[in-house]
């Protein structure tokens, strides 16, 4: 089902070199129809939480292929969220726009190339250390090694600071576009990636329930933008017996729609990219945008709309 990929891969890149785009979005709904069945197949069954999964897609220090024992447990999350966003795709993109396409296709052509690779190998990798094993214990053919399928469509991660330029003038001028496609989306979907901070610094001030912190002089103290995440970090990672309001015994109470540490990950994730622009492969750009609806879903309580989440002095 691999090979069929890669070859619907190649279909896909000549009809829209050709510009033959109605062709290719039919192609490319046939790729994510055999990604998904063979993310299914390769599953058996198993599904990984959001928050299995962040662990693994948010890590910044990712992981080593050639250890087959490290590898199997991460490839496999990255195969089984490449299915999921595959599924959203399918419902996502439409006909009428297919010639908008084109960054979009490459991309998610291009990962799932990579990805599909990588899984490829490290099965193949295990395979053949327990074939070496049986040579050992009881001769025979020498297994062969096995390679890592290599890609033959690929995209440039770096985000320059000409790139930079050009999608900040696409976005202030974006009244005179006249064709959307036209839009640099290859620099552009990643950066929300910065969005997703700001409102996770937002929403953890609100939680703590302060807006800015001023000096003497009326200025604000910008090196506190973070006190949210301190705080909060200080909450998880000490005696929560010590987390009391200043000048009492009441302790601090905090309730979160996911486990703080996903919090962390997904912030820091963030944040690495604001100083560090990479392009991250489409299906984690797009686990990271889903996260930011998960983290600020909303209860109703009271005819009062509220986050999910609360931090508050239990008296």
């Amino acid at each position: 089902m691999i090979d069929n990929i890669f070859n619907l891969c190649n279909t896909i890149s000549k009809e829209m070199t050709s510009k033959n785009y109605t062709n290719a979005y039919n192609e490319f709904v046939n790729m994510l129809n055999l990604i998904i069945s063979f993310r299914d197949q390769e599953m058996n069954g198993k599904v990984y939480s959001d928050d299995d999964i962040a662990i693994v897609l948010l890590n910044l220090k990712g992981f080593d292929l050639c250890d087959y024992n490290k590898a199997i447990e991460p490839i496999k999350i990255h195969l089984f969220t490449l299915g999921e966003f595959a599924k959203k795709l399918k419902t996502e993109i439409i006909l009428q726009y297919a010639d908008r396409y084109n960054t979009l296709f490459w991309d998610v052509m291009t990962d799932t190339q990579n990805i599909l690779s990588a899984y490829e190998y490290v099965i193949a990798l295990g395979k053949y250390k327990q074939l070496v094993g049986k040579f050992k214990a009881c001769g025979g053919s020498i297994p062969t090694e096995p390679q890592i399928r290599v890609a033959n469509i690929g995209r440039n991660p770096n985000i320059n600071l000409f790139d930079r330029r050009t999608m900040i003038n696409s976005v202030f001028w974006l009244e005179q576009h006249p064709d959307i496609k036209d839009l640099p989306f290859r620099d552009l979907r990643p950066h929300a990636a910065i969005l997703i901070r700001q409102a996770l610094e937002i929403m953890w001030r609100d939680a703590i329930g302060y807006c800015r912190i001023k000096n003497q002089n009326g200025d604000t103290l910008k090196q506190f933008t973070q006190i949210g995440w301190k705080f909060i970090n200080q909450y998880r990672t000490k005696d929560k017996d010590t987390c009391k309001a200043v000048g009492t015994q009441n302790l601090w109470s905090i309730t979160t729609p996911v486990p703080i540490k996903t919090f962390e990950m997904l912030n820091n994730w963030c944040n690495n990219f604001t100083h560090d622009p990479w392009i991250y492969s489409i299906h984690v750009q797009w686990f990271v945008t889903e996260q930011l609806w998960r983290v600020t879903q909303r209860n109703y309580s009271a005819n009062r709309i509220q986050s999910g989440w609360s931090a508050t002095i239990l008296e």
